[in-house]
């Protein structure tokens, strides 16, 4: 997926859509865990909006973030509650398999 701004310059492409963790109700956004390249840089790990339902596809507000910075946030959610235990550890079995 490209993101194209002003006159059809090419700016970002998602390399790797990872996943979506969540969805609105009222429209067709999404969000998603990508690998975005801006710039044609190496790709960065993001929280981003989209909507991939257009063409060319909108990209709304994100956070990029390292891979360390995911393990961190791995970490808080599992520390503070969040997740299903029981997937997770299903998940972490499978990984190690």
């Amino acid at each position: 997926m490209a993101y194209k701004k002003m006159k059809d310059q090419e700016i970002g492409e998602i390399k790797e859509d990872l996943g979506i963790f969540g969805e609105s109700e009222k429209s067709d956004w999404t969000k998603r865990l990508v690998r975005t390249s801006w710039f044609e840089k190496d790709p960065v790990l993001e929280l981003r909006q989209l909507n991939d339902q257009v063409e060319p596809v909108k990209f709304g507000k994100g956070l990029a973030i390292t891979d360390e910075e995911a393990n961190n946030l791995a970490e808080l959610l599992v520390e503070n509650g969040f997740g299903r235990t029981d997937y997770i550890q299903q998940l972490l079995e499978d990984r190690n398999e």
